[in-house]
């Protein structure tokens, strides 16, 4: 994918809802600068996201994920759990119980 011809479209899109023009020889400047560099797209971070969503919005946000990133989000949750309390979450007994708030 061709990611400085998406570029300039998404700035052209943008330029033209707020109602900017320039020349064409600056978009093809700009082109030519661009194509100096390899952009990528920017890596979604789940964890963060998930650490900050509010409960209220938690499913339709998780339903927005990919399959992989449901997946890595799971396996980062697991881990984290384990990290707390590696045998689980216990009651005053002992047992392995739903805690009671």
């Amino acid at each position: 994918m061709d990611n400085t011809s998406e570029i300039i479209n998404d700035w052209y899109e943008l330029m033209q809802d707020n109602h900017v023009a320039v020349q064409p020889k600056a978009a093809t400047l700009l082109k030519q600068i661009l194509d100096r560099y390899v952009i990528e797209d920017k890596q979604r971070n789940v964890w963060d996201e998930f650490m900050t969503i509010k409960a209220g919005e938690f499913d339709a946000w998780y339903r927005s994920l990919t399959s992989h990133q449901q997946t890595e989000l799971n396996v980062r949750r697991s881990k984290a759990r384990e990290e707390y309390h590696p045998t689980g979450f216990y009651n005053g007994n002992n047992r392995k119980d739903l805690l009671k708030g």
